[in-house]
């Protein structure tokens, strides 16, 4: 299916390498996006700017097919998580494990609006957070 696909690419691009609990927190920072903004979870994915995966305009397909089979390989039970995640926000059965709608990898950036999250947590390279009114002014906001 493919919003699913759509999901467990997101998920996988933002937090392969990052385990099931960075994997699950992008999926939570999702789910929340979704239902903040009245839009499906596939929609979140491919808004402009919002996941540097799918590019400015979720345009990339192709590229994310070709990596999808790369994680298939190399990091088999990650991608398999990530396709169970990614089934449980399509269905909607998904539990997200915080209330981020925000997150910024600290090892590559440092956000303007990473001054606004309140409840930071830390996981593997990742800072989550949340921005009450749901964006950050409208910069690039993950």
């Amino acid at each position: 299916m493919l919003a699913e696909m759509i999901l467990a690419c997101t998920i996988a691009a933002e937090s392969i390498g990052e385990g099931a609990p960075g994997q699950h927190a992008v999926a939570s920072a999702i789910f929340w996006r979704s239902q903040e903004r009245s839009i499906p979870a596939t929609q979140v994915c491919l808004q402009r700017s919002q996941f540097s995966c799918w590019g400015k305009d979720g345009a990339k397909f192709t590229v994310m097919e070709r990596r999808a089979k790369k994680w298939q390989k190399e990091s088999p039970g990650e991608w398999r998580h990530c396709v169970e995640l990614a089934r449980r926000l399509n269905e909607g059965s998904f539990v997200p494990v915080g209330r981020w709608n925000h997150y910024y990898n600290s090892k590559l950036c440092s956000p303007s609006w990473a001054k606004n999250l309140t409840g930071k947590v830390k996981i593997g390279n990742h800072v989550f957070g949340r921005i009450e009114n749901g964006n950050a002014k409208g910069k690039r906001s993950k």
